[in-house]
């Protein structure tokens, strides 16, 4: 080889030794921006594998199957046997305390014994007696009779005693980081608010609705506040002692809870933040909630025939009750509260208004403790 040619070999050698190192440094860099991109996603599936691990250790299916916790007066007796022994048993009678009526206009309501109910055992089952001597009003305001009810339009009529057993509150996850779960149904029938004022929608003439608050910090309350509505003090109340044993009450755990607020109520000082162990869903609840089962939370909800019993409004739909339910978002104006409407395209973006005095659909919320996840599944 001549001395030309082993210069070009050289040269040619060196050249593709440069373009080899370059080709290197190209392969690392974009190594580099490749492994720095897909870290999100490692995170994510790594915490996801975490929480599916997490689920299933607990005893819940990653298909978030609901869980059973608590338990609650739902279906009716039709069973002819159990009913004509259900009849023979001595029963103590007490009248529901949150059936309210009116003449007709604000300030009128007042509470009534228009509903009674009595509560007994038969073969290691619970079930609950109910008779309605008055129609229970679909509104505070209004009086009680068959024309101003639901119930008659459920089906549940004057005198007749109603069976219903004790079953199961069945609950959908929300978020399993958190705890937060939901009702599959709707269980009960309550108005919002029972201490219900006149309310203009322009905010500056809203009288007093909570004399106590008023009173204290020189403001009004709107009817629409949840933090200061009857349906809460209901819910941690007598729904939460008639729900729960004390064993379960003890997997409850009271978190804060801030229904979405408008601008208008964070400048007079009214956020709605509470500090409860059951509460009704918001609106952000709802709509945050994208996991696995997210068609349980935001289809149409079925209907217990308890709540039918109460007063709530239910529709027929393919064979099944379902029914509208209260979030503890607030509306527009000082009565409005917003709500999941009973269509048979559930809407709960377009927040439909419903007056806070109006009998709606309980369909409430909790943040459980991990050991509440132990309990088994049935179908």
């Amino acid at each position: 080889m001549s001395k030309k040619d082993k210069k070009k070999r050289e040269k040619y050698i060196r050249e593709k030794q440069r373009k080899r190192r370059l080709l290197r440094k190209v392969a690392f860099f974009c190594a580099a921006v490749f492994c720095f991109a897909a870290l999100p996603f490692i995170i994510l599936s790594s915490a996801y594998r975490t929480a599916e691990d997490r689920t299933a250790s607990a005893g819940v299916s990653v298909e978030t199957q609901p869980l059973q916790f608590g338990t609650y007066p739902q279906s009716a007796v039709e069973d002819r046997e159990i009913l004509a022994a259900l009849g023979n048993l001595p029963l103590d009678w007490t009248y529901y305390d949150d059936c309210h009526t009116g003449a007709g206009f604000y300030g009128t309501m007042e509470q009534t014994n228009c509903m009674k109910y009595a509560d007994t055992e038969l073969d290691g089952n619970r079930y609950r007696a109910v008779m309605i001597e008055q129609y229970r009003p679909d509104s505070v305001l209004s009086p009680a009779v068959e024309e101003e009810s639901r119930q008659d339009d459920n089906g549940f009529l004057l005198n007749e005693i109603c069976w219903f057993r004790f079953e199961p509150i069945r609950w959908i996850v929300l978020d399993e980081n958190t705890g937060l779960v939901m009702s599959e149904s709707v269980l009960d029938a309550m108005p919002f608010n029972d201490s219900y004022y006149w309310v203009d929608r322009d905010f500056d003439k809203a009288p007093f609705v909570d004399r106590e608050l008023s009173a204290t910090k020189n403001l009004f309350t709107p009817a629409n506040l949840y933090k200061t509505s009857s349906v809460r003090k209901w819910l941690n109340n007598r729904f939460y002692d008639e729900a729960f044993t004390k064993e379960e009450k003890r997997a409850l755990r009271r978190a804060g809870h801030l229904a979405h607020e408008s601008a208008e109520r964070k400048k007079y000082g009214l956020l709605s933040l509470s500090y409860d162990r059951i509460f009704l869903p918001s609106f952000r609840d709802i709509a945050n909630y994208s996991g696995p089962d997210k068609e349980a939370a935001t289809r149409l909800v079925p209907v217990t025939d308890y709540a039918r019993c109460r007063g709530a409004y239910t529709f027929l739909h393919e064979g099944e009750y379902y029914t509208w339910y209260w979030l503890s978002s607030p509306g527009d104006g000082c009565a409005d509260v917003l709500s999941v409407s009973a269509q048979i395209q559930i809407i709960n973006s377009d927040r439909q208004f419903y007056y806070a005095h109006s009998l709606g659909g309980i369909r409430c919320a909790a943040f459980f403790k991990p050991d509440a996840f132990d309990r088994p599944v049935s179908e």
